[in-house]
């Protein structure tokens, strides 16, 4: 095999292997609304606006994950704890909508000294018509 085959050889291999990588990365920032309800998306990019204007809230970001159920839209943010260490939180939407409400399980961020207060699930409920859940396991 010559010099160009092996080093054409070697290109097809990266590329294909980046594009099988890029294809099964499960990041927020690189999957796109699209397959996402819009009354979903709709309430997740308003739950983001929230977010952002909350103090102590790092990083906000969009985008959409695959269940068993379909395409659900769901928020991450960071913020750093009582005890300084950064804190990633994600909160994912559920598929259920019940009197145009989308329910989330409540992130547990209170108990680390993180943003999200009743205060903000109460905008998050009143601007965004998003319900909090609390999941007790």
């Amino acid at each position: 095999m010559s010099r160009d085959a092996i080093a054409r050889y070697g290109f097809y291999a990266t590329s294909l292997l980046c594009f099988i990588l890029a294809q099964s990365t499960t990041s927020l920032a690189a999957t796109a609304m699209e397959p996402v309800a819009p009354g979903m998306r709709q309430t997740a990019e308003c739950m983001a606006t929230v977010m952002r204007t909350t103090p102590g809230t790092q990083n906000v970001r969009v985008g959409a994950l695959r269940d068993q159920y379909g395409y659900i839209a769901s928020i991450e943010y960071a913020y750093r704890d009582t005890a300084g260490k950064r804190r990633v939180v994600h909160i994912n939407l559920r598929h259920e909508v019940e009197d145009g409400y989308y329910f989330y399980p409540a992130p547990s961020d209170f108990l680390h000294g993180g943003p999200m207060t009743d205060k903000v699930h109460d905008a998050l409920l009143s601007k965004c018509r998003a319900r909090a859940l609390l999941e007790i396991e």
